[in-house]
């Protein structure tokens, strides 16, 4: 199923042991999806990336200058959209994000293990935060206005002809 993303924006939250967690967001709706990294490695952040947003359409990512993003050829081929960097340092480039980030801190606090983390634990962490009301979307939830941009969409019928 093809669902509608506009901007997505993509950062690593750094854990114990050099594990991590990708967390996309979508710049607009602020729906996010939370991956678990064992290692912060570029060739697993690509492979999750990929597989987290193969099935939408995304008009534009924005990264992390970090190493883990260093095969974005890789990500803007296989998704078929231009892939922006972050300039060093300028974490207000990256807003949304950082907030979300700071989120998923209050259930998982620096210096956590993630060793017992789970992606289906991750999954329910997501799931809080895009069921969530924000002020910034008028108290709607990231759910609600993924519903909202659905809706949008051209209806796509498909249609068996009869030879």
């Amino acid at each position: 199923a093809t669902t509608f993303v506009l901007f997505i924006i993509l950062s690593s939250i750094i854990y114990k042991y050099k594990t991590a967690i990708q967390s996309i967001v979508e710049r607009k709706i602020k729906f996010t999806v939370l991956t678990k990294l064992m290692r912060k490695t570029a060739s697993e952040s690509t492979a999750a990336f990929i597989t987290n947003l193969k099935d939408h359409y995304v008009e534009s990512l924005t990264v992390d200058n970090g190493t883990e993003n260093k095969e974005h050829q890789k990500i803007s081929k296989e998704l078929n959209t231009p892939v922006y960097f972050c300039h060093p340092y300028h974490s207000w480039e990256k807003g949304t994000n950082e907030n979300t980030n700071g989120l998923v801190r209050r259930y998982l606090p620096r210096g956590s293990s993630l060793e017992n983390i789970t992606q289906d634990d991750l999954n329910d962490i997501a799931h809080e935060l895009n069921n969530r009301p924000r002020k910034s979307l008028q108290y709607n939830t990231p759910n609600e206005m993924l519903e909202l941009e659905y809706s949008k969409l051209p209806l796509s019928v498909k249609v068996a002809l009869n030879g």
